[in-house]
């Protein structure tokens, strides 16, 4: 029977659900709102969607920079994710591939070997072990994380609560912070600069690091979790102007691969794939778009070849990713509007799928530079249907009346419908450094 005094009880108690309920909420939604946007902008993605993804991309920002799931998709039908973080030791991605595992069982982890001769656990910046770990919600598998990661107890406080380091950022809120913009490439983040790259000397296959490390430790239980789980793993080390430490990482990767039973690519020892002259976006490590085109083209292949992933571009489930390809396919054609580097606009043309027509007046000092020519001889390579020529001053004039004095002159398509995405030119300003202008 509803007596008086037990309908009162059931109201209060009803009352400190719903306030505990709102309290939560409010709390979560703060918590979201002021902590860095790093840590959810390329995750949220992922959470939300429903297609099962076959591949998932582990590891550095190498990994960020050099892989494109987009590229994955358009020429090979392979549904991906970029999980890369930047500086994400191996024992950090270790737990991530555990998170990630929470939410989907891929068919293939790809992992990178960057930081095999290391011995810590997480980055020294705290900052990069929050924007591995903040966007996955408070489970069982995220505290075994904290806890094996985080020796020291203040810092596992602000990874179980880390609304306790973010409170304070109120003077630092943006516009970006209330409407964020989230990663439309799939995790991966393409860069568009192209730098000289640094001086290295090739060491012997047998310079390996000398002892066990850590690193290695965890690449072997990252290796154990996925097959008890029946995923494969493909180690990699993915392609830069590499110092003597890096390559002692990539020879040493092979033997980590023989003793698990598990393929490996080091892209060290492929030079043909990428060309630094052109592919790099810094000096010493990370690469630009068009050298991510090329490492990302060279895996899908290999993929391809050794092991049993589906294409599903005819698949009706994964029509949202024909759609994405689209709209990625629109990003690259309207990008070169926006370049205004000829370095980065030279860079973007070696591209599948984008067709151009360069000409080049004979007598210009972007003939004389290694770089430059580097990255005309590059769109020949690896771009679709493109054409360059060098012409006489008075061939260039009358091929460019309105540009006359330009030195450069470029008209690019899109490979795919053949409509013209942009036509530009390029004048020379200053020989000694070359600086470049843009025509308007």
């Amino acid at each position: 029977m509803w007596t008086k005094e037990r309908r009162e009880k059931l109201w209060k108690a009803a009352k400190a659900i719903i306030f505990t309920a709102g309290f939560v909420c409010i709390f979560l939604s703060l918590t979201k709102l002021m902590q860095y946007k790093a840590a959810v902008t390329r995750m949220e993605p992922f959470f939300e969607m429903e297609e099962q993804i076959d591949v998932m991309l582990f590891g550095t920002s190498h990994v960020t920079d050099g892989l494109l799931p987009l590229e994955l998709w358009g020429n090979y039908g392979i549904s991906s994710y970029n999980f890369g973080n930047n500086a994400a030791r191996i024992p950090l991605t270790y737990w991530k591939v555990e998170n990630v595992f929470d939410y989907q069982v891929p068919r293939l982890v790809v992992v990178d070997c960057s930081y095999l001769s290391s011995d810590n656990k997480t980055s020294t910046v705290l900052q990069q072990s929050h924007n591995v770990l903040d966007p996955f919600p408070l489970t069982k598998t995220k505290q075994a994380a904290i806890n094996d990661l985080m020796p020291e107890e203040e810092n596992k406080l602000e990874f179980f609560w880390p609304f306790s380091i973010y409170h304070n950022r109120w003077d630092e809120l943006t516009k970006k912070d209330f409407v964020v913009e989230y990663n439309i490439e799939l995790g991966a983040e393409p860069k568009y600069q192209v730098a000289t790259p640094a001086d290295y000397e090739k060491i012997g296959a047998d310079e390996k690091i000398a002892r066990e490390t850590v690193a290695m430790e965890y690449i072997g239980k990252l290796i154990l979790f996925c097959r008890e789980r029946g995923v494969p793993v493909l180690l990699t080390y993915l392609p830069c102007p590499a110092n003597s430490t890096r390559q002692k990482e990539a020879n040493t990767a092979y033997d980590l691969a023989e003793r698990y039973g598990v393929n490996y690519i080091n892209f060290l020892d492929l030079p043909d794939v990428v060309n630094f002259m052109t592919d790099c976006n810094d000096a010493d490590s990370h690469l630009n778009a068009s050298g991510a085109k090329k490492v990302t083209d060279y895996l899908g292949a290999y993929i391809g070849e050794h092991y049993n992933i589906p294409d599903r571009r005819p698949d009706a489930a994964y029509s949202s990713w024909n759609d994405a390809y689209t709209s990625y396919l629109d990003r690259k054609a309207t990008a070169f509007g926006t370049q205004k580097l000829l370095s980065s606009y030279l860079m973007l043309l070696a591209d599948k799928d984008i067709k151009s027509r360069v000409y080049v007046r004979s007598d210009s000092v972007i003939l004389k530079d290694e770089r430059m020519s580097a990255l005309l001889e590059n769109i020949g390579q690896y771009g679709a249907d493109s054409e360059v020529k060098i012409l006489s001053p008075e061939e260039f004039a009358a091929n460019s009346e309105e540009n006359a004095d330009a030195d450069i002159k470029l008209y690019v398509y899109r490979a795919d419908t053949g409509e013209l995405a942009d036509e530009t030119a390029f004048t020379v300003t200053s020989e000694q450094p070359l600086t470049i202008r843009r025509a308007n």
